[in-house]
């Protein structure tokens, strides 16, 4: 895909213009607007550094110690009473509060603010509906434009409109990162994992098919949208790991949690990736390597544990698994069927340099 740029962005009844003279808005219906000047937000994506120009004040929002990462083999089948089971935690994360500090940006301050306006257009709507049915719906014509007026209003009240502007270097390098999310977005299958425990005791090795942890796993997706709160004329690389939301913008890394927002540089962002033998106990993704076969209940030198009658046999996969993590506490686990995928992106993560 690449950068792609629009000189043009539309939030409710507004739209943006990009020229060289600034940002413009204009508002209006077809056959009919009227603008104004400069407006919204303006980044320069240079060599020489960011440059950042908006037009909405800023206002402060309110650390926490690294956290370690929790690993994973294996899906867990048996309950928590059985012999042989294993104890799994949640894997823990910091929260919003906690990643963004006592300082937020500006632009971090526009978005919080934006999430947390409230629609009025659905109770405007409710509003219409009882004034209208004893009367014939004549109260719709004079109230439904009314209505409409307010989802425009709210819906352009809800977001922000961010142009960025780039040089070629900055530019080229924004689009490997673009590709490689792509690559995992084309992906058969992506993961959050959301807890895991380690296999500790012989037999809660042989019980869980020889692996060596076990995790609990939720289905992800990776998208170019970007949140819902931002307008912008890029892709923007958009991971969605579970309660949390993990946005890759050309100058900064914005974590979603709970409908609040949180952003850091790249530098304090890191991306490791590992190759994981990952027992399956149902269909396999499409894309993935197959790399050996196990079953459910082994004995202690791997092979079929003949005590069990019912003793399914388990597919080795070999899957990628990128871990997010800050010093501030993000602990995210994301697992791809495409390990080479996986590694792609933490290459293109690990090497990008924001200016």
């Amino acid at each position: 895909m690449g950068v792609y740029l629009r000189s043009n962005l539309k939030a409710g009844p507004f739209r943006f213009n990009l020229s060289q003279s600034g940002i413009g808005v204009s508002a209006g219906v077809p056959g009919f607007r009227v603008g104004t000047g400069p407006r919204g937000n303006y980044v320069r994506v240079s060599a020489r550094g960011v440059s950042y120009r908006a037009t909405v004040a800023s206002r402060p929002a309110a650390s926490r110690s690294p956290i370690p990462a929790g690993r994973g083999a294996r899906h867990p089948g048996s309950p928590a009473t059985l012999p042989g089971s294993v104890a799994v935690q949640e894997i823990p994360a910091a929260t919003v509060e906690e990643l963004q500090g006592s300082n937020p940006s500006e632009f971090i301050a526009q978005l919080q603010a934006a999430a947390r306006r409230r629609s009025a257009w659905p109770w405007a709507a409710a509003l219409a509906v009882l004034v209208s049915a004893p009367l014939l719906m004549l109260p719709m014509l004079i109230l439904g434009p009314l209505v409409y007026w307010l989802y425009q209003r709210d819906r352009a009240a809800q977001r922000i409109v961010a142009f960025y502007d780039f040089e070629s270097q900055p530019g080229e390098h924004f689009a490997r990162l673009i590709d490689a999310a792509e690559e995992v977005q084309q992906s058969h299958r992506n993961w959050a994992i959301t807890a895991s425990g380690a296999v500790v005791t012989t037999t809660q090795h042989k019980m869980n098919s020889g692996a060596s942890a076990i995790v609990k796993r939720k289905p992800a997706t990776v998208n170019m949208n970007g949140p819902r709160e931002l307008v912008t004329n890029i892709a923007v690389p958009s991971f969605h790991c579970g309660a949390h939301r993990l946005y890759l913008l050309p100058d900064r890394v914005l974590v979603k949690h709970r409908g609040s927002f949180a952003d850091l540089p790249y530098r304090e962002l890191s991306a490791v990736v590992s190759d994981l033998r990952f027992h399956e106990s149902g269909p396999v993704p499409r894309d993935s390597q197959q790399v050996g076969t196990t079953w459910q209940y082994v004995n202690v030198k791997g092979g079929p544990d003949r005590r069990f009658k019912n003793n399914p046999k388990r597919r080795i996969m070999l899957y990628g698994r990128v871990t997010f993590t800050t010093r501030t506490g993000l602990n995210l686990q994301w697992d791809c069927s495409r390990a080479a995928s996986a590694r792609q992106l933490a290459r293109a993560i690990s090497s990008y340099t924001a200016p």
